[in-house]
């Protein structure tokens, strides 16, 4: 149905949630905002949607245009995790890049907005994840008729990517030993060979730490509203992972960087 503002003088309060799809499970308090007990993110990454809440809006009916409508920020509640791939060395034949994997990364757990009272339209919120579960394997790229082949010009390594889809993830730690289980880690399958042979290697995400001094970043833990850009330099003799770390609000990136081999 239609909503319509107030006849009399006074603000309404705007806060919205975003897929719909989530309406039936999620709750709400003035005080605390929102509360997501047990959401999932789509095992497939190309189905996976964004889970979004904004910040309160408070507004008055004669502030906004109605044809306009009302401004309001949202806010990312999951975290971001993409690949891009470059070659350590200009072979003769190119490294060609066929599927990247994220295993072992939980998909289900709790959402909390703990929105905290503050002055009109300055609310500010402290969302946390916790009872996280359910392992999964994720698939963000898989093409071995064409493969991603990576490249070099003006004597510099090209950086190719991101590769298959963003993987859009419950926050949280990246070990998970404390409850009886593994690593979150990634796994890469190439070939230099035109498809004669297939290698595959995988590395624990937890830790992991580039071979690039200047490059201080360690990500230990994926974070509501960051993305996570791991740079994997693929080599014959080694792999190197370099990890970036960004606020998800579309501002210049930093990259991340890890060794593995």
């Amino acid at each position: 149905g239609y909503y319509y503002w107030r006849a009399e003088a006074g603000y309404l309060t705007f806060h919205a949630l975003s897929p719909a799809s989530v309406a039936s499970t999620v709750e709400h308090s003035w005080d605390g905002g929102f509360s997501l007990p047990g959401y999932s993110v789509e095992a497939s990454v190309a189905e996976q949607r964004d889970l979004l809440y904004s910040d309160y809006k408070c507004a008055t009916r004669g502030e906004y245009d109605p044809d306009t409508g009302v401004d309001i920020k949202f806010n990312h509640a999951l975290s971001a995790v993409r690949f891009c791939f470059r070659e350590y060395q200009n072979y003769s034949e190119p490294i060609k890049i066929t599927k990247v994997e994220v295993l072992g990364a939980y998909k289900t757990g709790d959402f909390e907005e703990n929105r905290a009272s503050g002055a009109l339209n300055s609310y500010s919120s402290a969302p946390a994840w916790s009872g996280q579960t359910a392992e999964t394997d994720f698939t963000l790229y898989n093409d071995v008729d064409s493969p991603a082949a990576l490249s070099w010009s003006g004597g510099k390594a090209n950086i190719t990517g991101p590769l298959g889809g963003t993987l859009l993830i419950v926050p949280q730690v990246l070990d998970h030993s404390g409850e009886g289980l593994g690593k979150v880690s990634v796994r890469v399958t190439f070939t230099i060979d035109e498809g004669a042979n297939y290698i595959t290697v995988s590395a624990a995400l937890p830790g992991l730490k580039g071979r690039d001094p200047s490059n201080t970043v360690v990500v230990n833990s994926w974070e509501p509203g960051k993305r996570y850009t791991y740079v994997v330099t693929i080599g014959l003799n080694k792999i190197v992972f370099d990890p970036t770390v960004e606020d998800w609000t579309w501002k210049p990136e930093e990259d991340i960087y890890v060794m593995i081999g």
